[in-house]
């Protein structure tokens, strides 16, 4: 036996069209965690880059370890203020 479908007051199934859709069949599982995870990579690798720069700026602006370390200490704080998780 079948699975029951809802109908509209025409007996039309409220999912008619669907089944067959272009867009229905990407939606996997597996799309959405690659997605994602593209997404926080992106997100992130940008954050945790800061790292690599150390050396270049302070020996560019003649900055020491404790002033960029500061900068970015202070970056962090500053960014934390306005994201949800603070409210």
């Amino acid at each position: 036996m079948g699975v029951m479908r809802p109908r509209n007051a025409d007996g039309v199934r409220y999912d008619a069209g669907f089944a067959d859709s272009p867009m229905k069949t990407w939606r996997t599982p597996a799309v959405v965690l690659i997605c994602g995870g593209t997404i926080l990579t992106l997100a992130m690798g940008t954050r945790q880059g800061f790292g690599l720069f150390l050396q270049p700026m302070t020996l560019d602006h003649g900055w020491s370890r404790e002033t960029f370390a500061f900068a970015m200490a202070l970056q962090n704080l500053i960014w934390e203020f306005p994201s949800p998780s603070s409210a």
